[in-house]
């Protein structure tokens, strides 16, 4: 099949609305969010059922065409932006995938391109949430959290989103439809066959719909901003926490001075929870449950007590908290408006945290004298998002050290038995350096999945493998 006769095909299957052939209208679809990765893609399409996207993957692959699945395009690997492999590619948006498909009763079955704050806004009403909390929830969808395994600030208590999907429908490469959508915790008939596609961003498979767990909504909360002079104090207080709070601990936040320091400059309104205090790192804690049979507010504040700690401040109403989390939250944005920095999503058995960050800072000052760090991330799962800017005095020359940089920080992260990637993936970012972190046999046991589920390589080329 020529182009001209699949992008006619796609027009009488679609609509012309739906497949979108200017370059204007196709440019956000083909550059990442952090625009470090941009691609070109022979049209946009966006279909609104299975049996269309079905047909499209029949369509492309009879004319040598790739497919690049997407979601919110709100990754940070570039894993949903088009590579030149040699053929060209469509970008499939899943947007129009949007129905909620079948409450249950601690569950829900939704379609891909359901957005995960709108997911969470509906199933509120019901007294319930999906836990992962992401600073893109407000555009990520449901397909593209799955297809990267997504994380966030709540791992410690509720676990990654792979512990959330009970079932996945997902169009293959050969245009058939494998569907297992039953909302069952206990299902041990053979391989667990959604697992490949957890996490696989996209490379395998369309995901195309999911059976996800829900959890209760909290009726109460109790958060805390703790000042701490060295990550070794961050993990003493990680460690009382979960001896005295238990599964209340639901989320156990580090934050670096110079991360402060950004925000701050970027949002010099906001409050400072501790006025005349400053330290090396911070944390910000939270206690929750769906029950009122304890005191949170008593527990953190007698936990405290206990540890000595006196450079803390515990939350007195909601807005305070609402404060204290937008510290953390504001991260993001303030690295992006700062300029270029060099991005790794690391983690590392969290008992190992404090010999990282220090042999890290060490190392890195030792080559680069004017190098800042900004690390924060999510001490109870060891993920920390550590970040290097201004390896040289100007912003914009860091990147001329990212293969140095990468290199001081992934030898030591290796040495204290950790991952390149915690949560965001490999997409195109890292993909060069997966085979080393998999191992020889690792490696060929991916190679010969996606042979096997993708023998064309239809599926988002150039990124993982």
């Amino acid at each position: 099949m020529e182009t001209f006769q699949l992008i006619s095909a796609l027009q009488h299957l679609l609509g012309d609305a739906h497949v979108l052939l200017d370059d204007v209208q196709k440019a956000p679809f083909c550059i990442d969010q952090r625009r470090r990765y941009q691609g070109n893609a022979l049209a946009v399409i966006q279909p609104a059922t299975v049996a269309e996207i079905c047909q499209v993957v029949r369509l492309a692959a009879a004319a040598g065409v790739s497919i690049v699945p997407q979601g919110g395009n709100t990754g940070l690997v570039g894993g949903a932006t088009p590579v030149s492999m040699g053929r060209p590619s469509l970008v499939l948006s899943l947007a129009r995938m949007n129905q909620i498909r079948q409450w249950h009763g601690d569950g829900v079955t939704v379609e891909a391109g359901v957005i995960l704050a709108e997911l969470n806004r509906l199933a509120g009403g019901r007294g319930q949430y999906l836990p992962i909390d992401l600073a893109s929830s407000g555009s990520a969808q449901i397909g593209g959290v799955i297809s990267t395994n997504a994380g966030g600030m709540r791992v410690i208590r509720h676990g990654m989103l792979r512990q959330h999907v009970l079932g996945l429908e997902v169009v293959l490469a050969n245009g058939e439809v494998w569907s297992d959508l039953r909302p069952l915790l206990k299902n041990n008939c053979g391989y667990d066959l959604k697992q490949l596609f957890i996490g696989a961003e996209g490379t395998l498979g369309i995901v195309t719909a999911a059976t996800l767990r829900l959890v209760p909504t909290p009726i109460q909360q109790a958060t805390a901003w703790v000042a701490l002079p060295d990550m070794a104090a961050a993990l003493e207080l990680l460690g009382a926490l979960r001896q005295s709070a238990g599964d209340a601990l639901t989320a156990f936040e580090v934050i670096n001075h110079n991360c402060i320091e950004l925000v701050a400059k970027h949002a010099p309104d906001l409050a400072w929870p501790l006025p005349g205090e400053h330290a090396d790192w911070y944390a910000l804690v939270e206690l929750s449950a769906s029950h009122q049979a304890i005191d949170l507010h008593t527990m953190l504040l007698d936990c405290l007590a206990g540890l000595g700690v006196q450079r803390a401040v515990v939350a007195q109403s909601q807005a305070q908290t609402d404060t204290l989390w937008r510290w953390r939250e504001l991260i993001p944005e303030a690295q992006r408006l700062a300029g270029g920095n060099i991005k790794h999503d690391i983690a590392v058995p969290h008992d190992a945290l404090p010999v990282f960050v220090s042999r890290a800072e060490q190392a890195l000052k030792d080559r680069f004298p004017e190098v800042a760090i900004i690390a924060f991330g999510h001490a109870g799962d060891g993920n920390l998002h550590y970040n290097v800017a201004h390896t040289r005095s100007s912003a914009a020359d860091t990147f001329l050290d990212e293969a140095e940089v990468n290199g001081l920080i992934y030898d030591l992260v290796k040495a204290c038995g950790g991952t390149c990637s915690a949560e965001h993936g490999i997409g195109q970012l890292k993909r060069d350096r997966l085979r080393d972190w998999a191992g020889p046999t690792g490696w060929q046991l991916m190679q010969q999945i996606k042979s096997s589920l993708d023998p064309d390589g239809v599926f988002n080329p150039g990124k993982v493998l």
